[in-house]
């Protein structure tokens, strides 16, 4: 590699690691060599080597020149030495030149043969026509016919350029981005003011590699060097997708200055602004554009009115959620756009539209995504989803007449939307027209080709679950209870709101008077497993409730017992604690059902009742009975008293007799019989009576009562005959008393 290629490769791979501004400015104000070489020391990348020759181009001249006067080198002595092939002299020549010019560039293939080239003309018109196989062609035949013709070097060379330009433009057609360097490396000359759509090629192909620091250079290049303004306002232009603002202002700031102080690239300054809003609305680029670039912008937008620049501003603002001042652009593009040119308007349409749904004016939207509907999908989808807010409202505006139901039923069938069929299924479900929702529901299925009682087999979207929870309800609102269950049933896992519904449908349906017989096993498992699975309350009591009528009374403990658990604080458990507690009682557990029936007796007349109950069974069982303490003897004796209570009075009535405690019996014996119906008390209760005042001595009474009541209990017929005697052979006893 020549020293200088080596030195300019070195310190452009450094100044990558400067903003443009300062390598442009390092490399201007660099008065030697050395110092450039320096810089190779703050080189970072080390691909930034790559292709060193490509900086020996003209294009580069300028940029790298120690001087705003360029030196002319005469080199037609090293030619003249090169042509006769005498390589000592020539690099004898190379070494003076360079003494006297160090930044001169050796010219490439100076021992190609070349010759004055006489009588060329028709070659150069076949070079300007391109025709280069018969150009070639030619110049073989000429040269074969005269061996001592040559073309000329001009030709030659212009020859060679244009070959490699169409090469490395292949190339970089076909995106073979290092083959394109590869060319221009080994053809450096292309690189040229002349050769304008080479130079950014050749860009374009670092920046595709990775070395956009390169391709920046030849930016540079381009505008250091050329002249044509045309060409340099292009250069620009196609910066601004390539490098960030700062790099492209650094471009700009290359531009010349009028005597008004008007810039070369100040028309420019939009096309940035403009790519950078471009950018910002593309999630590509910083929100952090100047607010006197966005007012320019927004100024020469106002006056020109080109769509493009109108979306670009409206999709700014709505990203903002300026909803107003985006409408107001899109609006703007919108403007007296015949019909044959709307699908060329889709996205001004598309954010008008949906800017008036984010305003709040929904039945503008739905109108207008009406009549454009064809134009987009998303308008379409806006028209939908505008529609579906509107049908779903409690009271629907005035202006959503039935014809424009009509029309939204009409687009519906014909596009076989299942979104659509959502919207109308929704809206017949908040006017509980049931039938028309759960067929608009069954629609949507059909027109998605799906089963409703068929498990998902994939995770499904929000709608469809939405809508299988809909179909669900409908169904069971007509009370069509198997099917809606089915449903339930079959996607029951597919989100905890449909497990939670398919709790409650199971609920309701096992609650039904008309439901024959147990429930299925195979539901009976799901039910359980989703009560467990939600810790659902209310479907672990329906649970507890199914076992105590199948009278598994351990399992409705359990399953009553889970319910309480999972019973929100402050919820009224009564009916989920009687269930309970006659589970208990049916396992004999009287004591826990007695005190859960206890603490629940304000609140629940049944499980007040089932108080009675427990304590009864307990003070009627010799065994039980001795469990019972005293004072919860006490206690019930008090509620006994309060309800006025006949068979509690009754079995502590018989409880109190059997320890002795005949005194207390009579009176409990009485109150049992005055708080019977007809205050007369069946056999049992007046034979306890009786018992009770023979035990105190209170024979006559004794025998009068079981004197009427011999004939219809023969426990009675024996006892007034043991009352009689008793009454002939003893003493009269103590006198009753009250408990």
């Amino acid at each position: 590699m020549p020293m200088r290629s080596t030195r300019i490769a070195l310190a452009l791979g450094a100044l990558a690691a400067l903003s443009p501004a300062q390598a442009q400015e390092r490399v201007r104000a660099a008065p030697s060599a050395t110092p450039i070489e320096g810089a190779a020391n703050q080189a970072r990348d080390p691909k930034s080597t790559l292709y060193p020759n490509v900086y020996q181009g003209p294009l580069f001249t300028a940029l790298f020149a120690t001087s705003t006067k360029e030196v002319r080198v005469d080199e037609s002595g090293l030619r003249y030495y090169a042509s006769l092939h005498n390589v000592a002299r020539a690099e004898a020549e190379i070494r003076r030149l360079k003494g006297l010019n160090p930044d001169w560039v050796v010219p490439t293939n100076i021992y190609a043969a070349s010759g004055a080239g006489n009588d060329e003309q028709p070659f150069w018109d076949l070079f300007t026509d391109a025709r280069m196989e018969e150009l070639h062609a030619g110049i073989d035949l000429r040269m074969k016919n005269d061996p001592n013709w040559k073309p000329s070097r001009d030709l030659t060379t212009k020859i060679a350029r244009k070959e490699a330009s169409d090469r490395l433009v292949k190339a970089s057609e076909a995106k073979q981005w290092a083959g394109a360097l590869e060319i221009a490396d080994a053809e450096p000359g292309i690189l040229h003011c002349a050769y304008m759509d080479v130079d950014w090629r050749v860009a374009e192909a670092f920046a595709n590699i990775g070395l956009k620091p390169r391709a920046l250079e030849v930016y540079h290049a381009i505008i250091a060097s050329c002249k044509d303004h045309d060409e340099r306002l292009s250069t620009i232009r196609k910066a601004i997708p390539i490098f960030s603002v700062d790099e492209v202002r650094s471009l700009i700031a290359m531009g010349a200055k009028g005597s008004d102080g008007a810039g070369e690239f100040d028309a420019v300054r939009i096309d940035l602004t403009r790519a950078r809003v471009g950018a910002v609305n593309g999630g590509q680029g910083k929100d952090d554009i100047e607010a006197d670039a966005m007012r320019d912008f927004a100024a020469e937008v106002e006056r020109s009115r080109e769509r493009g620049d109108l979306s670009l501003l409206g999709w700014y603002n709505f990203g903002r959620r300026n909803w107003a001042v985006a409408d107001k652009w899109f609006s703007l593009g919108l403007k007296d756009v015949p019909i044959a040119e709307r699908p060329e308007t889709a996205k001004l349409a598309e954010g008008h539209a949906l800017s008036l749904v984010n305003l709040g004016l929904l039945d503008a939207a739905r109108r207008f995504a009406w009549e454009w509907r064809d134009v987009s999908d998303t308008i379409k989808d806006v028209y939908v989803g505008a529609m579906a807010t509107l049908l779903t409202r409690q009271e629907p505006p005035e202006e959503l007449t039935q014809d424009a139901i009509d029309d939204f039923v009409a687009l519906a069938r014909q596009d076989r939307a299942f979104t659509s069929a959502q919207a109308l299924a929704w809206h017949y479900v908040e006017r509980r027209a049931w039938d028309e929702a759960a067929g608009w529901f069954r629609a949507g299925f059909e027109w998605r080709g799906v089963n409703p009682k068929d498990a998902p087999t994939a995770v499904a979207d929000k709608e469809l679950l939405k809508a299988i929870e809909g179909y669900a309800q409908s169904l069971a609102a007509l009370e069509n209870f198997d099917d809606a269950v089915a449903v339930a049933d079959a996607w029951r896992n597919a989100g905890a709101g449909l497990r939670a519904q398919f709790i409650s449908l199971v609920t309701q349906y096992g609650d039904r008077p008309d439901q024959p017989g147990a429930m299925a096993p195979a539901l009976r498992q799901h039910y359980g497993e989703a009560v467990i699975a939600e810790q659902s309350a209310l479907g672990a009591q329906n649970l507890g409730w199914l076992s105590y009528r199948e009278k598994n009374f351990e399992a409705a403990v359990g399953w009553f017992e889970r319910s309480l658990a999972w019973s929100a604080q402050g919820t009224d458990v009564a009916k989920t604690n009687h269930g309970y507690a006659l589970a208990l009682v049916e396992l004999g557990r009287y004591a826990q059902a007695e005190e859960i029936a206890w603490n629940w007796r304000a609140k629940s007349a049944g499980l007040r009742s089932l108080y009675v109950s427990a304590v009864v069974a307990q003070l009627s069982n010799a065994e039980l009975s001795e469990r019972v303490t005293e004072a919860r003897v006490e206690r019930f004796a008090r509620l006994v008293q309060a309800d006025h209570s006949a068979e509690g009075a009754r079995a502590l009535g018989w409880y109190r007799l059997q320890p002795g405690n005949c005194g207390f019996a009579v009176a409990w014996f009485r109150d049992a019989i005055a708080w019977t119906a007809d205050s007369q008390g069946d056999a049992k209760t007046n034979e306890g009576l009786a018992q009770a005042l023979r035990a105190v001595g209170q024979y006559a009474e004794a025998e009068e009562i079981a004197y009427s009541w011999r004939e219809r209990s023969p426990d009675m017929r024996e006892l007034y005959v043991k009352v009689a005697v008793q009454e002939l052979t003893q003493e009269r006893q103590s006198q009753p008393m009250d408990e």
